[in-house]
């Protein structure tokens, strides 16, 4: 096990006892020192939740893309009958209007989804799982 010394361009001295080369923790916190250095961040915190913040973008990105492609898939189903199309439109009609009353405002998600549900190509549980992949 080694020591290893970092100075940050503030004067700060960071040791790092027990270094061990094989520990990606240890050697992220060297990699955090050397970037903290090279970017001019005021801390190591600094440049964590920048770090952070970057795959909190990257992690949503993935997630859009997820969602498309859910949506791609649903689209390629068959549309069930008029009939069913219409009873469908009633009964979300129903549901948005109380939705609106209580402040709710609707995003394009949900009017794709609502489409996809009338005409039959998603289920109410499918439609709750690609909510929750956008949102939560």
């Amino acid at each position: 096990m080694n020591r290893v010394k970092g100075i940050l361009q503030n004067g700060t001295t960071i040791i790092l006892e027990n270094y061990d080369q094989s520990n990606v923790d240890d050697m992220y916190f060297i990699k955090a020192i050397e970037a903290t250095n090279q970017r001019n961040h005021r801390t190591i915190a600094e440049y964590f939740n920048g770090l952070i913040r970057s795959l909190e973008t990257v992690q949503q990105e993935v997630r859009e893309q997820k969602v498309q492609q859910l949506l791609s898939q649903y689209r390629d189903r068959p549309v069930v009958s008029e009939k069913v199309r219409q009873e469908r439109r009633e009964q979300l009609g129903q549901t948005n209007h109380i939705a609106a009353c209580e402040g709710y405002e609707e995003e394009e998600l949900n009017k794709v989804l609502d489409e996809l549900y009338i005409n039959g190509q998603i289920t109410p549980e499918e439609m709750t799982q690609v909510f929750n992949l956008k949102y939560l």
